[in-house]
């Protein structure tokens, strides 16, 4: 049910009303109610769909052919989608075409229906070549040049064709290898991996030596994105984040040069590049750089979203935590983000619980409604950081015992302490995340010290001293669990303490 409720929801969300009302036509009653029930009650399991819709078992024959059906109706309507339906640039729609015409050609290829072939690759050859298509210019050019070499004789036809034939094959050679190097390389970075940065650097350059040759040769933004990708990696193991910026001037520059807008690759060029800035602390520049994205994206997307976090982490590491909010907010007001499933809005959760703390810390503007938990929601939507040891749950541990102190709670204060002792010697220290171990040590200091923030930064000044000594920039920390500044985080929990502490002295 899973791929079927997401595969029906990209299909009408990108499909013209009256593509989509011959793809309901297309379809049995039984397949149209299953269609429209899932459009109409978001089922995410077939227990639900088949028991509501027709009152009979998911593992029934009946269903699982209705299912099927339907799946393989909507896989076949991919091929009516129309890109900027979302907001997405009208050439969107010249690309996907074209990806449409290469398959109808290899169809009629099949039949042998070059009567009906030649029409739809004089169409559409001159675009295909406009926008890199390889793949379908390979296909196209070899049909023309076989056609004027051997049907209907015309030398200059054919040699034309034949020239682009054996180029297509050069720019799609070097726009497969520097793809599957960069690729390979990426695939080291993936989610818990140990990175060997030496041997990251020993292939990359082996790569880059074989590859720079070709820059500027070879007719591919493909190519060109991953050969400066694959620069972008280099400097970046190696902090080396001003020369990530310029490899991204130049990445940007080439697509200058195209004839056409590529707008993913662009909004990636910017976004690398913002995001390595905000690296140098150069948070002005790098929102600059995020506000050139905005104006590129569609709402609603993945990549919408992922901006408008970068963004919310501009605005924090800024101290602007109100206008963060605010931001925030509008984001969680957009009517696609309930149904959103993207891995953002995992992390775009996790700020929204330090909104909560700052709210009852008085940072932001408390407009709490209730005494629930953002903390403890936020656990229950997302239990696997409970068992995640040495990355994400770091910034929630923290979370859970700033709550108990926020709110006098001294058994859950207690409780958190020892959990924090124990999690500090047995995985922080052993991944060497440095600052992470010195600010647990300072938030325990917190409650050994009874509050009292005199003895707290007379105690606490130690571990302050070594995190100040290891900054944020060269830590091996990934920077969605420090999103907050530790020494802004700090800074923020001793006013509060000092306020209270104000507070409770002149009620006496």
């Amino acid at each position: 049910m899973k791929t079927l409720n997401a595969l029906l929801h990209f299909v009408v969300q990108n499909t013209q009303k009256k593509d989509l009302n011959y793809l309901k036509l297309s379809l049995t009653e039984e397949e149209r109610v299953l269609m429209e029930g899932i459009l109409e009650h978001n089922y995410q399991t077939d227990l639900q769909a088949s028991n509501d819709l027709f009152g009979i078992k998911s593992n029934t024959i009946k269903y699982q052919r209705i299912k099927k059906k339907l799946n393989d109706r909507l896989y076949d309507a991919v091929l009516f989608i129309t890109p900027s339906l979302q907001g997405s640039p009208k050439f969107l729609d010249e690309l996907i075409e074209l990806n449409k015409v290469g398959s109808t050609l290899n169809v009629l290829n099949y039949f042998m229906r070059r009567d009906l072939s030649l029409p739809l690759i004089e169409q559409h050859f001159n675009k295909a070549y406009k926008y890199f298509m390889h793949n379908e210019v390979l296909l196209m050019a070899n049909t023309m040049r076989l056609y004027f070499g051997i049907t209907e004789p015309n030398n200059a036809k054919y040699k034309y064709y034949n020239k682009i034939y054996e180029e297509a094959i050069y720019h799609l050679h070097w726009e497969l290898k520097a793809n599957y190097y960069y690729e390979m390389i990426n695939t080291r970075f993936g989610r818990n991996k140990k990175v060997d940065k030496d041997a990251i650097i020993s292939d990359v350059i082996g790569f880059l030596e074989e590859l720079s040759p070709h820059e500027g040769k070879v007719r591919s933004q493909k190519f060109h994105r991953d050969f400066y990708n694959l620069k972008m990696v280099f400097h970046h193991v190696q902090n080396q984040y001003h020369e990530v910026v310029e490899v991204c001037n130049d990445l940007l520059d080439y697509l200058d040069t195209l004839e056409f807008t590529s707008l993913a690759v662009r909004r990636y060029a910017i976004r690398q590049k913002a995001e390595h800035l905000i690296l140098l602390n150069l948070y002005d520049e790098a929102l600059v750089e995020m506000n050139k994205i905005i104006k590129l994206e569609s709402e609603g997307t993945t990549s919408w979203l992922n901006s408008i976090k970068i963004i919310i982490l501009i605005e924090i590491n800024q101290n602007k935590y109100k206008e963060a909010h605010d931001t925030y907010q509008k984001l969680v007001a957009h009517k696609s983000y309930r149904n959103t499933k993207s891995t953002f809005k995992r992390s775009l959760e996790l700020i929204n619980v330090y909104f909560y703390l700052f709210k009852l810390m008085e940072v932001i503007p408390n407009d709490l409604k209730d005494n629930k938990s953002e903390v403890k929601r936020y656990l229950a939507d997302y239990p696997e950081f409970g068992k995640d040891k040495g990355a994400m749950n770091i910034p929630v541990i923290i979370a859970q015992l700033l709550e108990a102190i926020i709110l006098k709670r001294e058994s859950d204060v207690l409780d958190r302490m020892e959990a924090l002792k124990k999690y500090s010697s047995r995985y922080i220290t052993k991944n060497k995340g440095v600052r992470s171990n010195c600010f647990i040590n300072m938030l325990l200091e917190i409650v050994r010290n009874n509050y009292h923030v005199v003895a707290i930064e007379r105690h606490a000044r130690k571990y302050f001293t070594k995190l100040v000594a290891n900054p944020k920039i060269s830590t091996e920390e990934a920077a969605e669990v420090e999103f907050i500044p530790y020494e802004h985080l700090w800074d923020i929990i001793l006013n509060f303490l000092k306020k209270r502490r104000s507070i409770e002295v002149s009620k006496r």
